[in-house]
């Protein structure tokens, strides 16, 4: 990790994604820049949770694990987005006519079925979440034990996992429900689509790493490096 002097470096304009365009997260430039020692620290240090913050930031926050951390800025997006689309789903069907029968959508079977069923679904997930954050909270204050096993951090990983493919497979069963005019860019929900589609490909949210690395771990053998 490099500490740079923003005079240093040029911000390149390529954020140009399917979602979360609001987030601006630009490359950078830095041409033949000298970087002294001090402005130089391994990621290795906060990676493997071996080691403490400075003596001066010995808070609960700066004895958590980095990429314990750095699950939580990406699982809440993504239980926000999820949260938004069940909430758009519903005050949409309630105003909806659906134009083939000339009908209110909120009359039949199926949206009241998908609004019960995904709005369970995310409070399940949301549940999840706040444990997940409970738990890393839960241990760092235990100042005997605050580095995290490597059962633990697989277990969180497959938290992380699950949250972000479920918030992605919820939205995206509302979306379809929704009908054909979900596919304007004025709808909400295709706004809600394409951003939990953007959090739902992030490396800390991977199901498919997130549950191999558990199950590794749990026949004895070495988890993913990013749990």
């Amino acid at each position: 990790m490099f500490f740079v002097p923003r005079s240093k470096l040029t911000i390149i304009d390529d954020w140009d994604t399917l979602g979360l365009r609001g987030t601006a997260s630009r490359a950078v430039d830095i041409p033949r820049t000298f970087i002294p020692n001090h402005r130089v620290m391994a990621l290795s240090r906060l990676m493997n949770g071996q080691e403490r913050g400075p003596v001066a930031n010995d808070g609960p926050l700066w004895r958590m694990p980095l990429v314990t951390m750095q699950g939580l800025a990406i699982l809440t997006p993504s239980t926000g987005i999820a949260q938004r689309a069940v909430e758009e789903f519903h005050a949409w069907t309630k105003a909806r006519i659906r134009p083939h029968e000339r009908a209110p959508a909120k009359e039949a079977p199926a949206p009241q079925l998908a609004y019960a069923e995904h709005a369970t679904q995310w409070d399940a997930t949301w549940a999840l979440a706040k444990q997940y954050a409970q738990y890393g909270w839960d241990r760092a204050i235990d100042n005997g034990s605050w580095v995290l096993t490597e059962e633990e951090r697989a277990r969180l990983f497959s938290w992380r996992g699950y949250i972000g493919r479920t918030a992605v497979e919820l939205t995206d069963q509302l979306y379809i429900g929704s009908g054909a005019m979900a596919l304007f860019n004025s709808h909400p929900l295709q706004q809600v689509f394409r951003d939990v589609h953007a959090t739902g490909v992030h490396i800390g949210v991977d199901r498919a790493d997130a549950f191999t690395s558990r199950g590794r771990v749990a026949m004895g053998f070495a988890g993913n490096g990013f749990h």
